[in-house]
């Protein structure tokens, strides 16, 4: 009989644990999630590059503009403001679209001559 009782004991715990794993997977992280937006959000993170482990790039969409931000440890930087026509053509290059490629392009079209800019 008290075989029976600590069964149901740890079945009863075992069902509780599983069932507080499942709400935070399905609930908790997804909100932990950067690129996290409510329905109707004009807020929208396109893509993060990594640069280092504490610093990256980051492709935001603001409505029907696009940011490209600096993002470190001590704040945030606007690198540059983009425009719909400025990204939808650069997606619409045939290659592998990733991150770096955009930027490569992004940095071809403000800087044509290859010179490095003085900051």
């Amino acid at each position: 009989m008290a075989f029976f009782a600590e069964l149901l004991k740890l079945v009863l715990v075992l069902i509780i644990v599983l069932a507080a794993a499942v709400y935070t997977i399905r609930f908790g992280l997804v909100r932990l999630q950067p690129d996290f937006a409510r329905a109707g959000s004009l807020l929208k993170t396109i893509e993060r590059l990594p640069l280092s482990q504490r610093n990256w790039l980051c492709l935001v969409q603001v409505g029907d503009r696009y940011l490209l931000l600096g993002v470190s440890a001590t704040g945030i930087t606007l690198v540059a403001e983009l425009g719909t026509g400025e990204i939808s053509s650069l997606l619409a290059q045939e290659a592998p679209r990733d991150f770096k490629s955009v930027l490569r392009g992004l940095k071809s079209r403000y800087n044509p001559g290859g010179k490095e800019e003085k900051g």
